[in-house]
């Protein structure tokens, strides 16, 4: 299905539909034919995401603007492999150039001004910060499975020194309990 057999307000309604980003087609029928009534909107704008023609184009046009799984492992990479030697000695405009400008995260640019008796000194200077090359390749990582988590035991031995009257007492708690003779009877609060 060719965008040729589309109206001019059809390709303008998928236009402002996948510029919407939120994918609210009300809205978008509503911007396309701004004197509808939203309740007309609502309805208008379903029969036409319903529509094959129109459906298909908005899925064609959602992948050409989305990255696929393969982009986004590819982008992992490059910032993964990301050198900042590659960006030393360079300004603004060569790093736009060198065509690596997507592995920086935040370039700063300072200006200093001094001014020392009757001479002033301009210096200027640039300040790269590059995307987290561990945190990339720790991703890339877990998605082919290279590191798995796995939960580790640890066996405690414990030993606690009991007095022999305890321990004989608490054996033969533990003997009425196994043969069932009812509750124990403590001697300190016994009744007449």
């Amino acid at each position: 299905m060719s965008r040729e057999r589309l109206s001019p307000q059809h390709q303008q309604f998928i236009n402002e539909y996948i510029k919407l980003k939120c994918s609210n087609a009300t809205e978008a029928y509503c911007r396309v034919y701004p004197k509808s009534s939203r309740d007309a909107a609502r309805a208008h704008a379903a029969r036409l995401v319903a529509n094959g023609i129109i459906s298909a184009e908005i899925k064609r046009r959602v992948s050409e603007e989305t990255m696929s799984a393969n982009e986004v492992l590819i982008r992992m990479a490059e910032h993964g492999r990301g050198d900042i030697g590659e960006f030393i000695n360079l300004g603004p405009e060569e790093i736009k150039q060198s065509g690596k400008s997507h592995l920086i995260k935040k370039f700063t640019r300072t200006i200093t001004t001094s001014v020392k008796k009757d001479f002033e000194s301009t210096t200027e200077s640039f300040t790269v910060e590059m995307y987290d090359a561990l945190a990339a390749k720790q991703l890339i990582g877990k998605h082919h499975g290279i590191f798995t988590e796995s939960e580790k035991s640890v066996e405690v031995d414990i030993s606690v020194n009991v007095s022999e009257s305890l321990r004989s007492r608490i054996g033969s708690v533990a003997a009425r309990l196994r043969t069932g003779s009812g509750a124990t009877r403590d001697s300190t609060n016994q009744e007449g």
